[in-house]
């Protein structure tokens, strides 16, 4: 699919010797890929080709079986994720995916980490725009303010999109389907979340001391970024994946950076007027109105240009949109001691194709290299 191009492209550029194979439903498509991405990037060969498709469990298993780590692109994942899934750790292949969908990750890792355990299998979803930058971010700030003699208590993510010639961001056709999909099944996400805490199946909440952080649920005026911008909460996987690294480096000190210790944490989107706010506040009620019915779901996937103001649309970002596109992510670290306060900031391109692209390749081809090497590979889980 469209980012799964953008990862394959990404992984053949820093695969430094490593095998790296293109698998999907169509060969024709696959060896067509495959020998345009070859001349792109000067390859002597075009990378290998698996046929594969997520409705045929076969398939699937014939690919894991050939490989170390699978790299699943096939979103939305809750449609066409978990058989991916099942097939890795039933074939013993480590797996990562770019989801976003908190639904999605929180019920693999219910249903699966028990599996995976067994297996020695590793399952790590959100290795894209959502949610690396922000979950190492967070620790990268809490960090900061500790070696500036302070002790984190909470970290707080402003993530602000743009453009340098003053084109709209551009979102592809799946990324809007997986948010209609994931805001109709909030009921789900509630659900499952109780059968976790119940069953113990997630990392328990990291204990944090100090005053409890508030998260606000509407728009704030930010006045610690500069110019000041207008936030409200990302409703992405973000925070709910910042909250699972606290509690399970909690729980497991070894894995955790040095005098580590949880802090509470918010992620918030931001736009830089009025008038910005008042347009989000407008298309996001409209928004949440529809995605709560089947019918509205109906007219939100059949019409997403009109229903995001052409933020989303079946053809995609070109790339020139993604070329002029740009991330940043300020943190804001405060506790005690140290000034009480460090603000850092994460700048890099496009962040849900470039980005992305970029972060999850390094990290399937990192743990496929520690797999490689017998170096520090976590046991198998989710």
């Amino acid at each position: 699919g469209f980012t799964g191009e953008w990862v394959a492209r990404e992984a053949l550029l820093q695969a430094s010797g490593a095998s790296v194979a293109l698998a999907g439903r169509s060969e024709a498509k696959l060896h067509a890929l495959a020998q345009a991405l070859a001349a792109e990037l000067c390859l002597r060969e075009p990378p290998a080709v698996l046929v594969a498709d997520a409705e045929d469990a076969a398939s699937l298993d014939k690919m894991c079986v050939r490989a170390k780590v699978v790299v699943s692109c096939v979103g939305p994942y809750r449609f066409w994720g978990e058989p991916v899934v099942s097939a890795c750790v039933r074939g013993g292949a480590d797996y990562i995916d770019i989801s976003g969908e908190p639904e999605f990750i929180e019920r693999i890792a219910v249903d699966y980490g028990k599996a995976a355990k067994e297996a020695g299998v590793l399952v790590v979803s959100a290795c894209g725009f959502d949610s690396i930058p922000c979950d190492m971010g967070t620790l990268m700030a809490a960090q900061a303010l500790r070696d500036a003699g302070g002790v984190p208590r909470s970290v707080e993510a402003y993530i602000s999109m743009g453009t340098d010639d003053g084109r709209n961001v551009v979102g592809h056709y799946p990324t809007w389907q997986c948010a209609v999909m994931g805001v109709g099944a909030a009921g789900e996400l509630r659900t499952l979340r109780r059968r976790a805490k119940k069953e113990g199946s997630l990392p328990p909440p990291a204990p944090v001391e100090g005053p409890k952080l508030k998260i606000h649920r509407g728009w704030h005026r930010v006045a610690a970024l500069r110019p000041a911008r207008w936030a409200f909460p990302f409703i992405g996987s973000d925070a709910s994946i910042i909250r699972r690294t606290m509690g399970h480096l909690a729980s497991t000190p070894e894995h955790a950076p040095p005098a580590f210790a949880p802090v509470q944490a918010a992620v918030y989107l931001t736009v830089s007027s009025r008038w910005y706010m008042w347009l989000f506040t407008f298309f996001g009620a409209l928004f949440k109105f529809l995605a709560q019915r089947r019918w509205g779901r109906k007219l939100l996937l059949k019409y997403p240009s009109t229903f995001s103001n052409g933020a989303f649309s079946r053809a995609g970002p070109s790339k020139e949109d993604i070329e002029h596109t740009n991330l940043r992510i300020d943190f804001i670290a405060k506790g005690t001691g140290g000034g009480g306060k460090v603000h850092c900031a994460l700048t890099g391109p496009e962040p849900g194709y470039a980005l992305c692209s970029r972060v999850c390749a390094a990290a399937a081809l990192t743990l496929a290299d520690a797999s490689e090497r017998g170096g520090a590979v976590p046991e198998g889980g989710v």
